[in-house]
């Protein structure tokens, strides 16, 4: 509550500057009932990937999913190390996208944390029914340096060269603020913000959606004023609030 659990989830967690927990080369997903006309595909850092109550929360049992777990430290000093993840996340996403359109699956997305900036640029190519994000951020770069979690890797980033510029070129296009173009009203976007969330800046969630109703969609979102980013994720409680 205020935040504070973002500080002793950040101390537990470790976040800092050590290596990727797997090998920037794979890609760690998991598939649950596969063979439901249904599909979710999820995206959510690792800490979350272990609540097995969320994941139940976010897939009913009428529906299958692909679960995607990002790395803990999917921010590093070199942007460039965070651009190939998200790359490697996004296609591997949209080729099981195309799949599952081929056999008449309904596509759903889930993106939570850092998740949303994949899950907001899938939404933009392939019009889901439902796009639903915990506590996502508008501008990538920006969020990073003002996370409570990645600042301090950005501030070590610049001591060894890089600049803000680096970021942005590398990092922008995945943006969710930059992913709206193609986004219409067959999709019903969810946000779920905390006003205390320390590690992507409540302000980034409520740009997000200030943006997304100036372009004419009508998003649900639903915010915890109490929570920070911690609470405001595990806090979810399913699809009651999705389009069935």
């Amino acid at each position: 509550m205020f935040g504070i659990e973002d500080l002793i989830g950040l101390s537990i967690r470790g976040y800092g500057m050590s290596e990727p927990d797997y090998p920037r080369e794979e890609i760690f997903k998991t598939v649950v009932n596969a063979d439901s006309r249904k599909s979710w595909i999820c995206i959510m850092p690792a800490f979350v990937f272990g609540r097995d109550n969320l994941k139940k929360e976010i897939v009913s049992r009428e529906s299958s999913a692909i679960i995607y777990r990002l790395p803990k430290d999917i921010v590093t000093t070199s942007p460039s190390a965070t651009r190939r993840v998200l790359d490697l996340v996004y296609q591997d996403a949209s080729n099981e996208i195309k799949n599952l359109k081929q056999k008449g699956s309904e596509i759903n997305l889930a993106g939570i944390s850092i998740g949303g900036t994949i899950a907001f640029k899938l939404a933009n190519k392939f019009h889901p029914k439902n796009l639903v994000c915990l506590t996502p951020g508008a501008d990538l770069p920006i969020s990073i340096t003002q996370s409570l979690a990645t600042k301090p890797i950005y501030e070590e980033s610049i001591r060894k060269g890089y600049t803000f510029s680096d970021f942005k070129n590398q990092l922008d296009d995945f943006s969710p603020i930059n992913n709206l173009d193609n986004l219409d009203s067959s999709t019903q976007i969810s946000l779920h913000l905390g006003v205390w969330d320390r590690m992507i800046p409540y302000v980034q969630g409520k740009l997000l959606a200030d943006k997304l109703k100036s372009t004419g969609l009508k998003p649900q979102v639903r915010t915890r004023y109490f929570f920070g980013h911690t609470f405001t994720i595990l806090s979810y409680r399913g699809e009651k609030s999705e389009r069935t």
